[in-house]
């Protein structure tokens, strides 16, 4: 099926100049009618295929891109001819190099493997992309190589959240102490669903503390823990982990504006710059409640759109984790009291022994 589609295109190729029209074909004239085929499966592929279609030549530009494929890119159809991977996916171009290098080296297809590719708009997107060469019927070397991709954004997003729920199940039942559990909170959202996340902790009074603060980007972690450290955590606030803890609901931030991150830095210029660095798009601050007490807030925030779907699963995460440390903390008060009893069972000394005479 691969080597018939590339002939396809192939022969569409050398045909791409002549106008689109309708053919009438002979029935007992085969080479024609195999001629009058390719060309309606050449314009249905790239008019109204579902999937993404791309032919290129062997040093990665550009002969042919349908609609579908090239509406992500940004450039049209005819703009994509004659330029590059790099040209046109920038950042994503070296994965995709890759994969079409694998090509030209093997000289067999490449089937069905995930790719991401961040579009236009700066929205990353996977698709899953199979390759394969397109070889001259006259020389047998490899003219063109053929891209068919459909994107699975939302199913691999989907799969991640199944692998999710089940992980946070396994790890958060397991009789975890309490630093143990607000690791595992955020091994479980980040990357998986966040960019970052960040657990706040409330104390005694009205101090609230960070417990933990972590970022996809080993790059801008230290600028998250520095914002945090900037911008300190209050329950009058009007947003994120403070307005969460303080009213104890789910605080949602959709589709971040700047005049929000000025309202958030509240003039401080330095918090501003950090919060631009961020990217932050949607933000989710989620109250870490038990047994009618809430007691923290866990945030977590992405450069992209989170859906309703992922902020159900973040939900359903810290839920399971505020009984966890509701669990960790009454066990661990236990043990307190356990050794306490027990230091105070013991003499304040060890009585005096005479000394053996033999």
């Amino acid at each position: 099926m691969p080597e018939r589609m590339a002939q396809v295109l192939l022969t569409a190729l050398r045909r791409q100049a002549e106008p689109a029209r309708p053919v009438e074909v002979e029935v007992t004239d085969r080479e024609t009618a195999l001629a009058a085929v390719d060309s309606a499966v050449l314009a249905t592929m790239y008019g109204e295929s579902p999937v993404g279609i791309a032919v290129l030549d062997p040093t990665g530009c550009y002969l042919r891109i349908n609609e579908l494929l090239a509406v992500h890119n940004g450039p049209t159809p005819e703009e994509h001819v004659g330029r590059t991977f790099e040209e046109v996916l920038g950042e994503s171009a070296p994965a995709v190099r890759a994969q079409f290098e694998r090509v030209l080296a093997s000289g067999t297809p490449v089937a069905g493997e995930d790719v991401v590719i961040t579009d236009v708009h700066g929205v990353p997107r996977t698709w899953q992309a199979t390759w394969f060469p397109a070889r001259s019927r006259d020389t047998g070397r490899i003219v063109a190589v053929v891209c068919v991709a459909s994107e699975v954004s939302q199913l691999r997003r989907e799969q991640e959240r199944t692998r999710v729920l089940a992980r946070s199940g396994e790890l958060l039942a397991a009789g975890l102490r309490t630093e143990q559990v607000l690791d595992a909170i955020v091994d479980l959202l980040v990357p998986a669903i966040a960019d970052w996340c960040a657990v706040h902790l409330a104390g005694v009074g009205d101090h609230i503390e960070l417990a933990r603060a972590v970022h996809s980007n080993p790059e801008i972690d230290p600028t998250l823990r520095h914002l945090l450290d900037v911008t300190p955590v209050r329950r009058d606030q009007g947003y994120g982990a403070g307005r969460s803890i303080g009213q104890g609901r789910t605080v949602r931030m959709r589709g971040v504006e700047d005049t929000v991150l000025e309202r958030i830095a509240d003039g401080d210029g330095v918090a501003l710059a950090l919060l631009r660095r961020l990217e932050i798009r949607h933000a989710l601050s989620v109250p870490l409640r038990a047994h009618g007490r809430t007691f923290g807030a866990v945030t977590v925030a992405r450069s992209d759109e989170m859906t309703d779907a992922d902020d159900e699963l973040v939900e359903n995460v810290v839920r399971r984790a505020a009984l966890a440390l509701d669990n960790a903390r009454l066990y661990e008060q236990q043990r307190e009291v356990a050794v306490t009893l027990q230091r105070s069972l013991l003499p304040r000394r060890l009585p005096d022994i005479p000394a053996a005479v033999c």
